[in-house]
């Protein structure tokens, strides 16, 4: 669909600008659809950003929430994020499987820090 959307741009931009000025079209077209790609890139960038930040955030606060589960499973992008926790022993620990199998494991403590 993108693509779709970007022809239908570029046909727009060429139909109106080629007949007014055509020795500088060409190097006005090449200009806006570079603004425009930098433009999409920026915000695509920040969406997910953002996006990521939002599914941290809730992954985390699922973790350590007092009266919470305790374990989770979450689907990202091909890799499940597995997390347990463990009252007796203080601590979280959450593993990430990889599609091909591979894994992190990290134990945090439950409590300690001192920020």
């Amino acid at each position: 669909m993108e693509w779709r959307l970007l022809t239908f741009f570029m046909g727009t931009i060429l139909a109106l600008f080629i007949p007014i000025v055509p020795e500088f079209s060409l190097l006005l077209v090449i200009l806006l659809l570079a603004l425009f790609f930098i433009f999409i890139n920026k915000f695509i960038n920040n969406v997910e950003s953002r996006i990521y930040a939002q599914i941290s955030k809730n992954l985390v606060d699922g973790m350590f929430e007092e009266d919470g589960a305790l374990s989770g499973t979450a689907e990202l992008e091909g890799a499940t994020i597995y997390w347990v926790k463990d009252v007796t022993a203080g601590t979280i620990t959450v593993q990430i499987t990889e599609a091909d199998g591979s894994f992190t494991e990290l134990v945090v403590p439950l409590t300690g820090f001192g920020f």
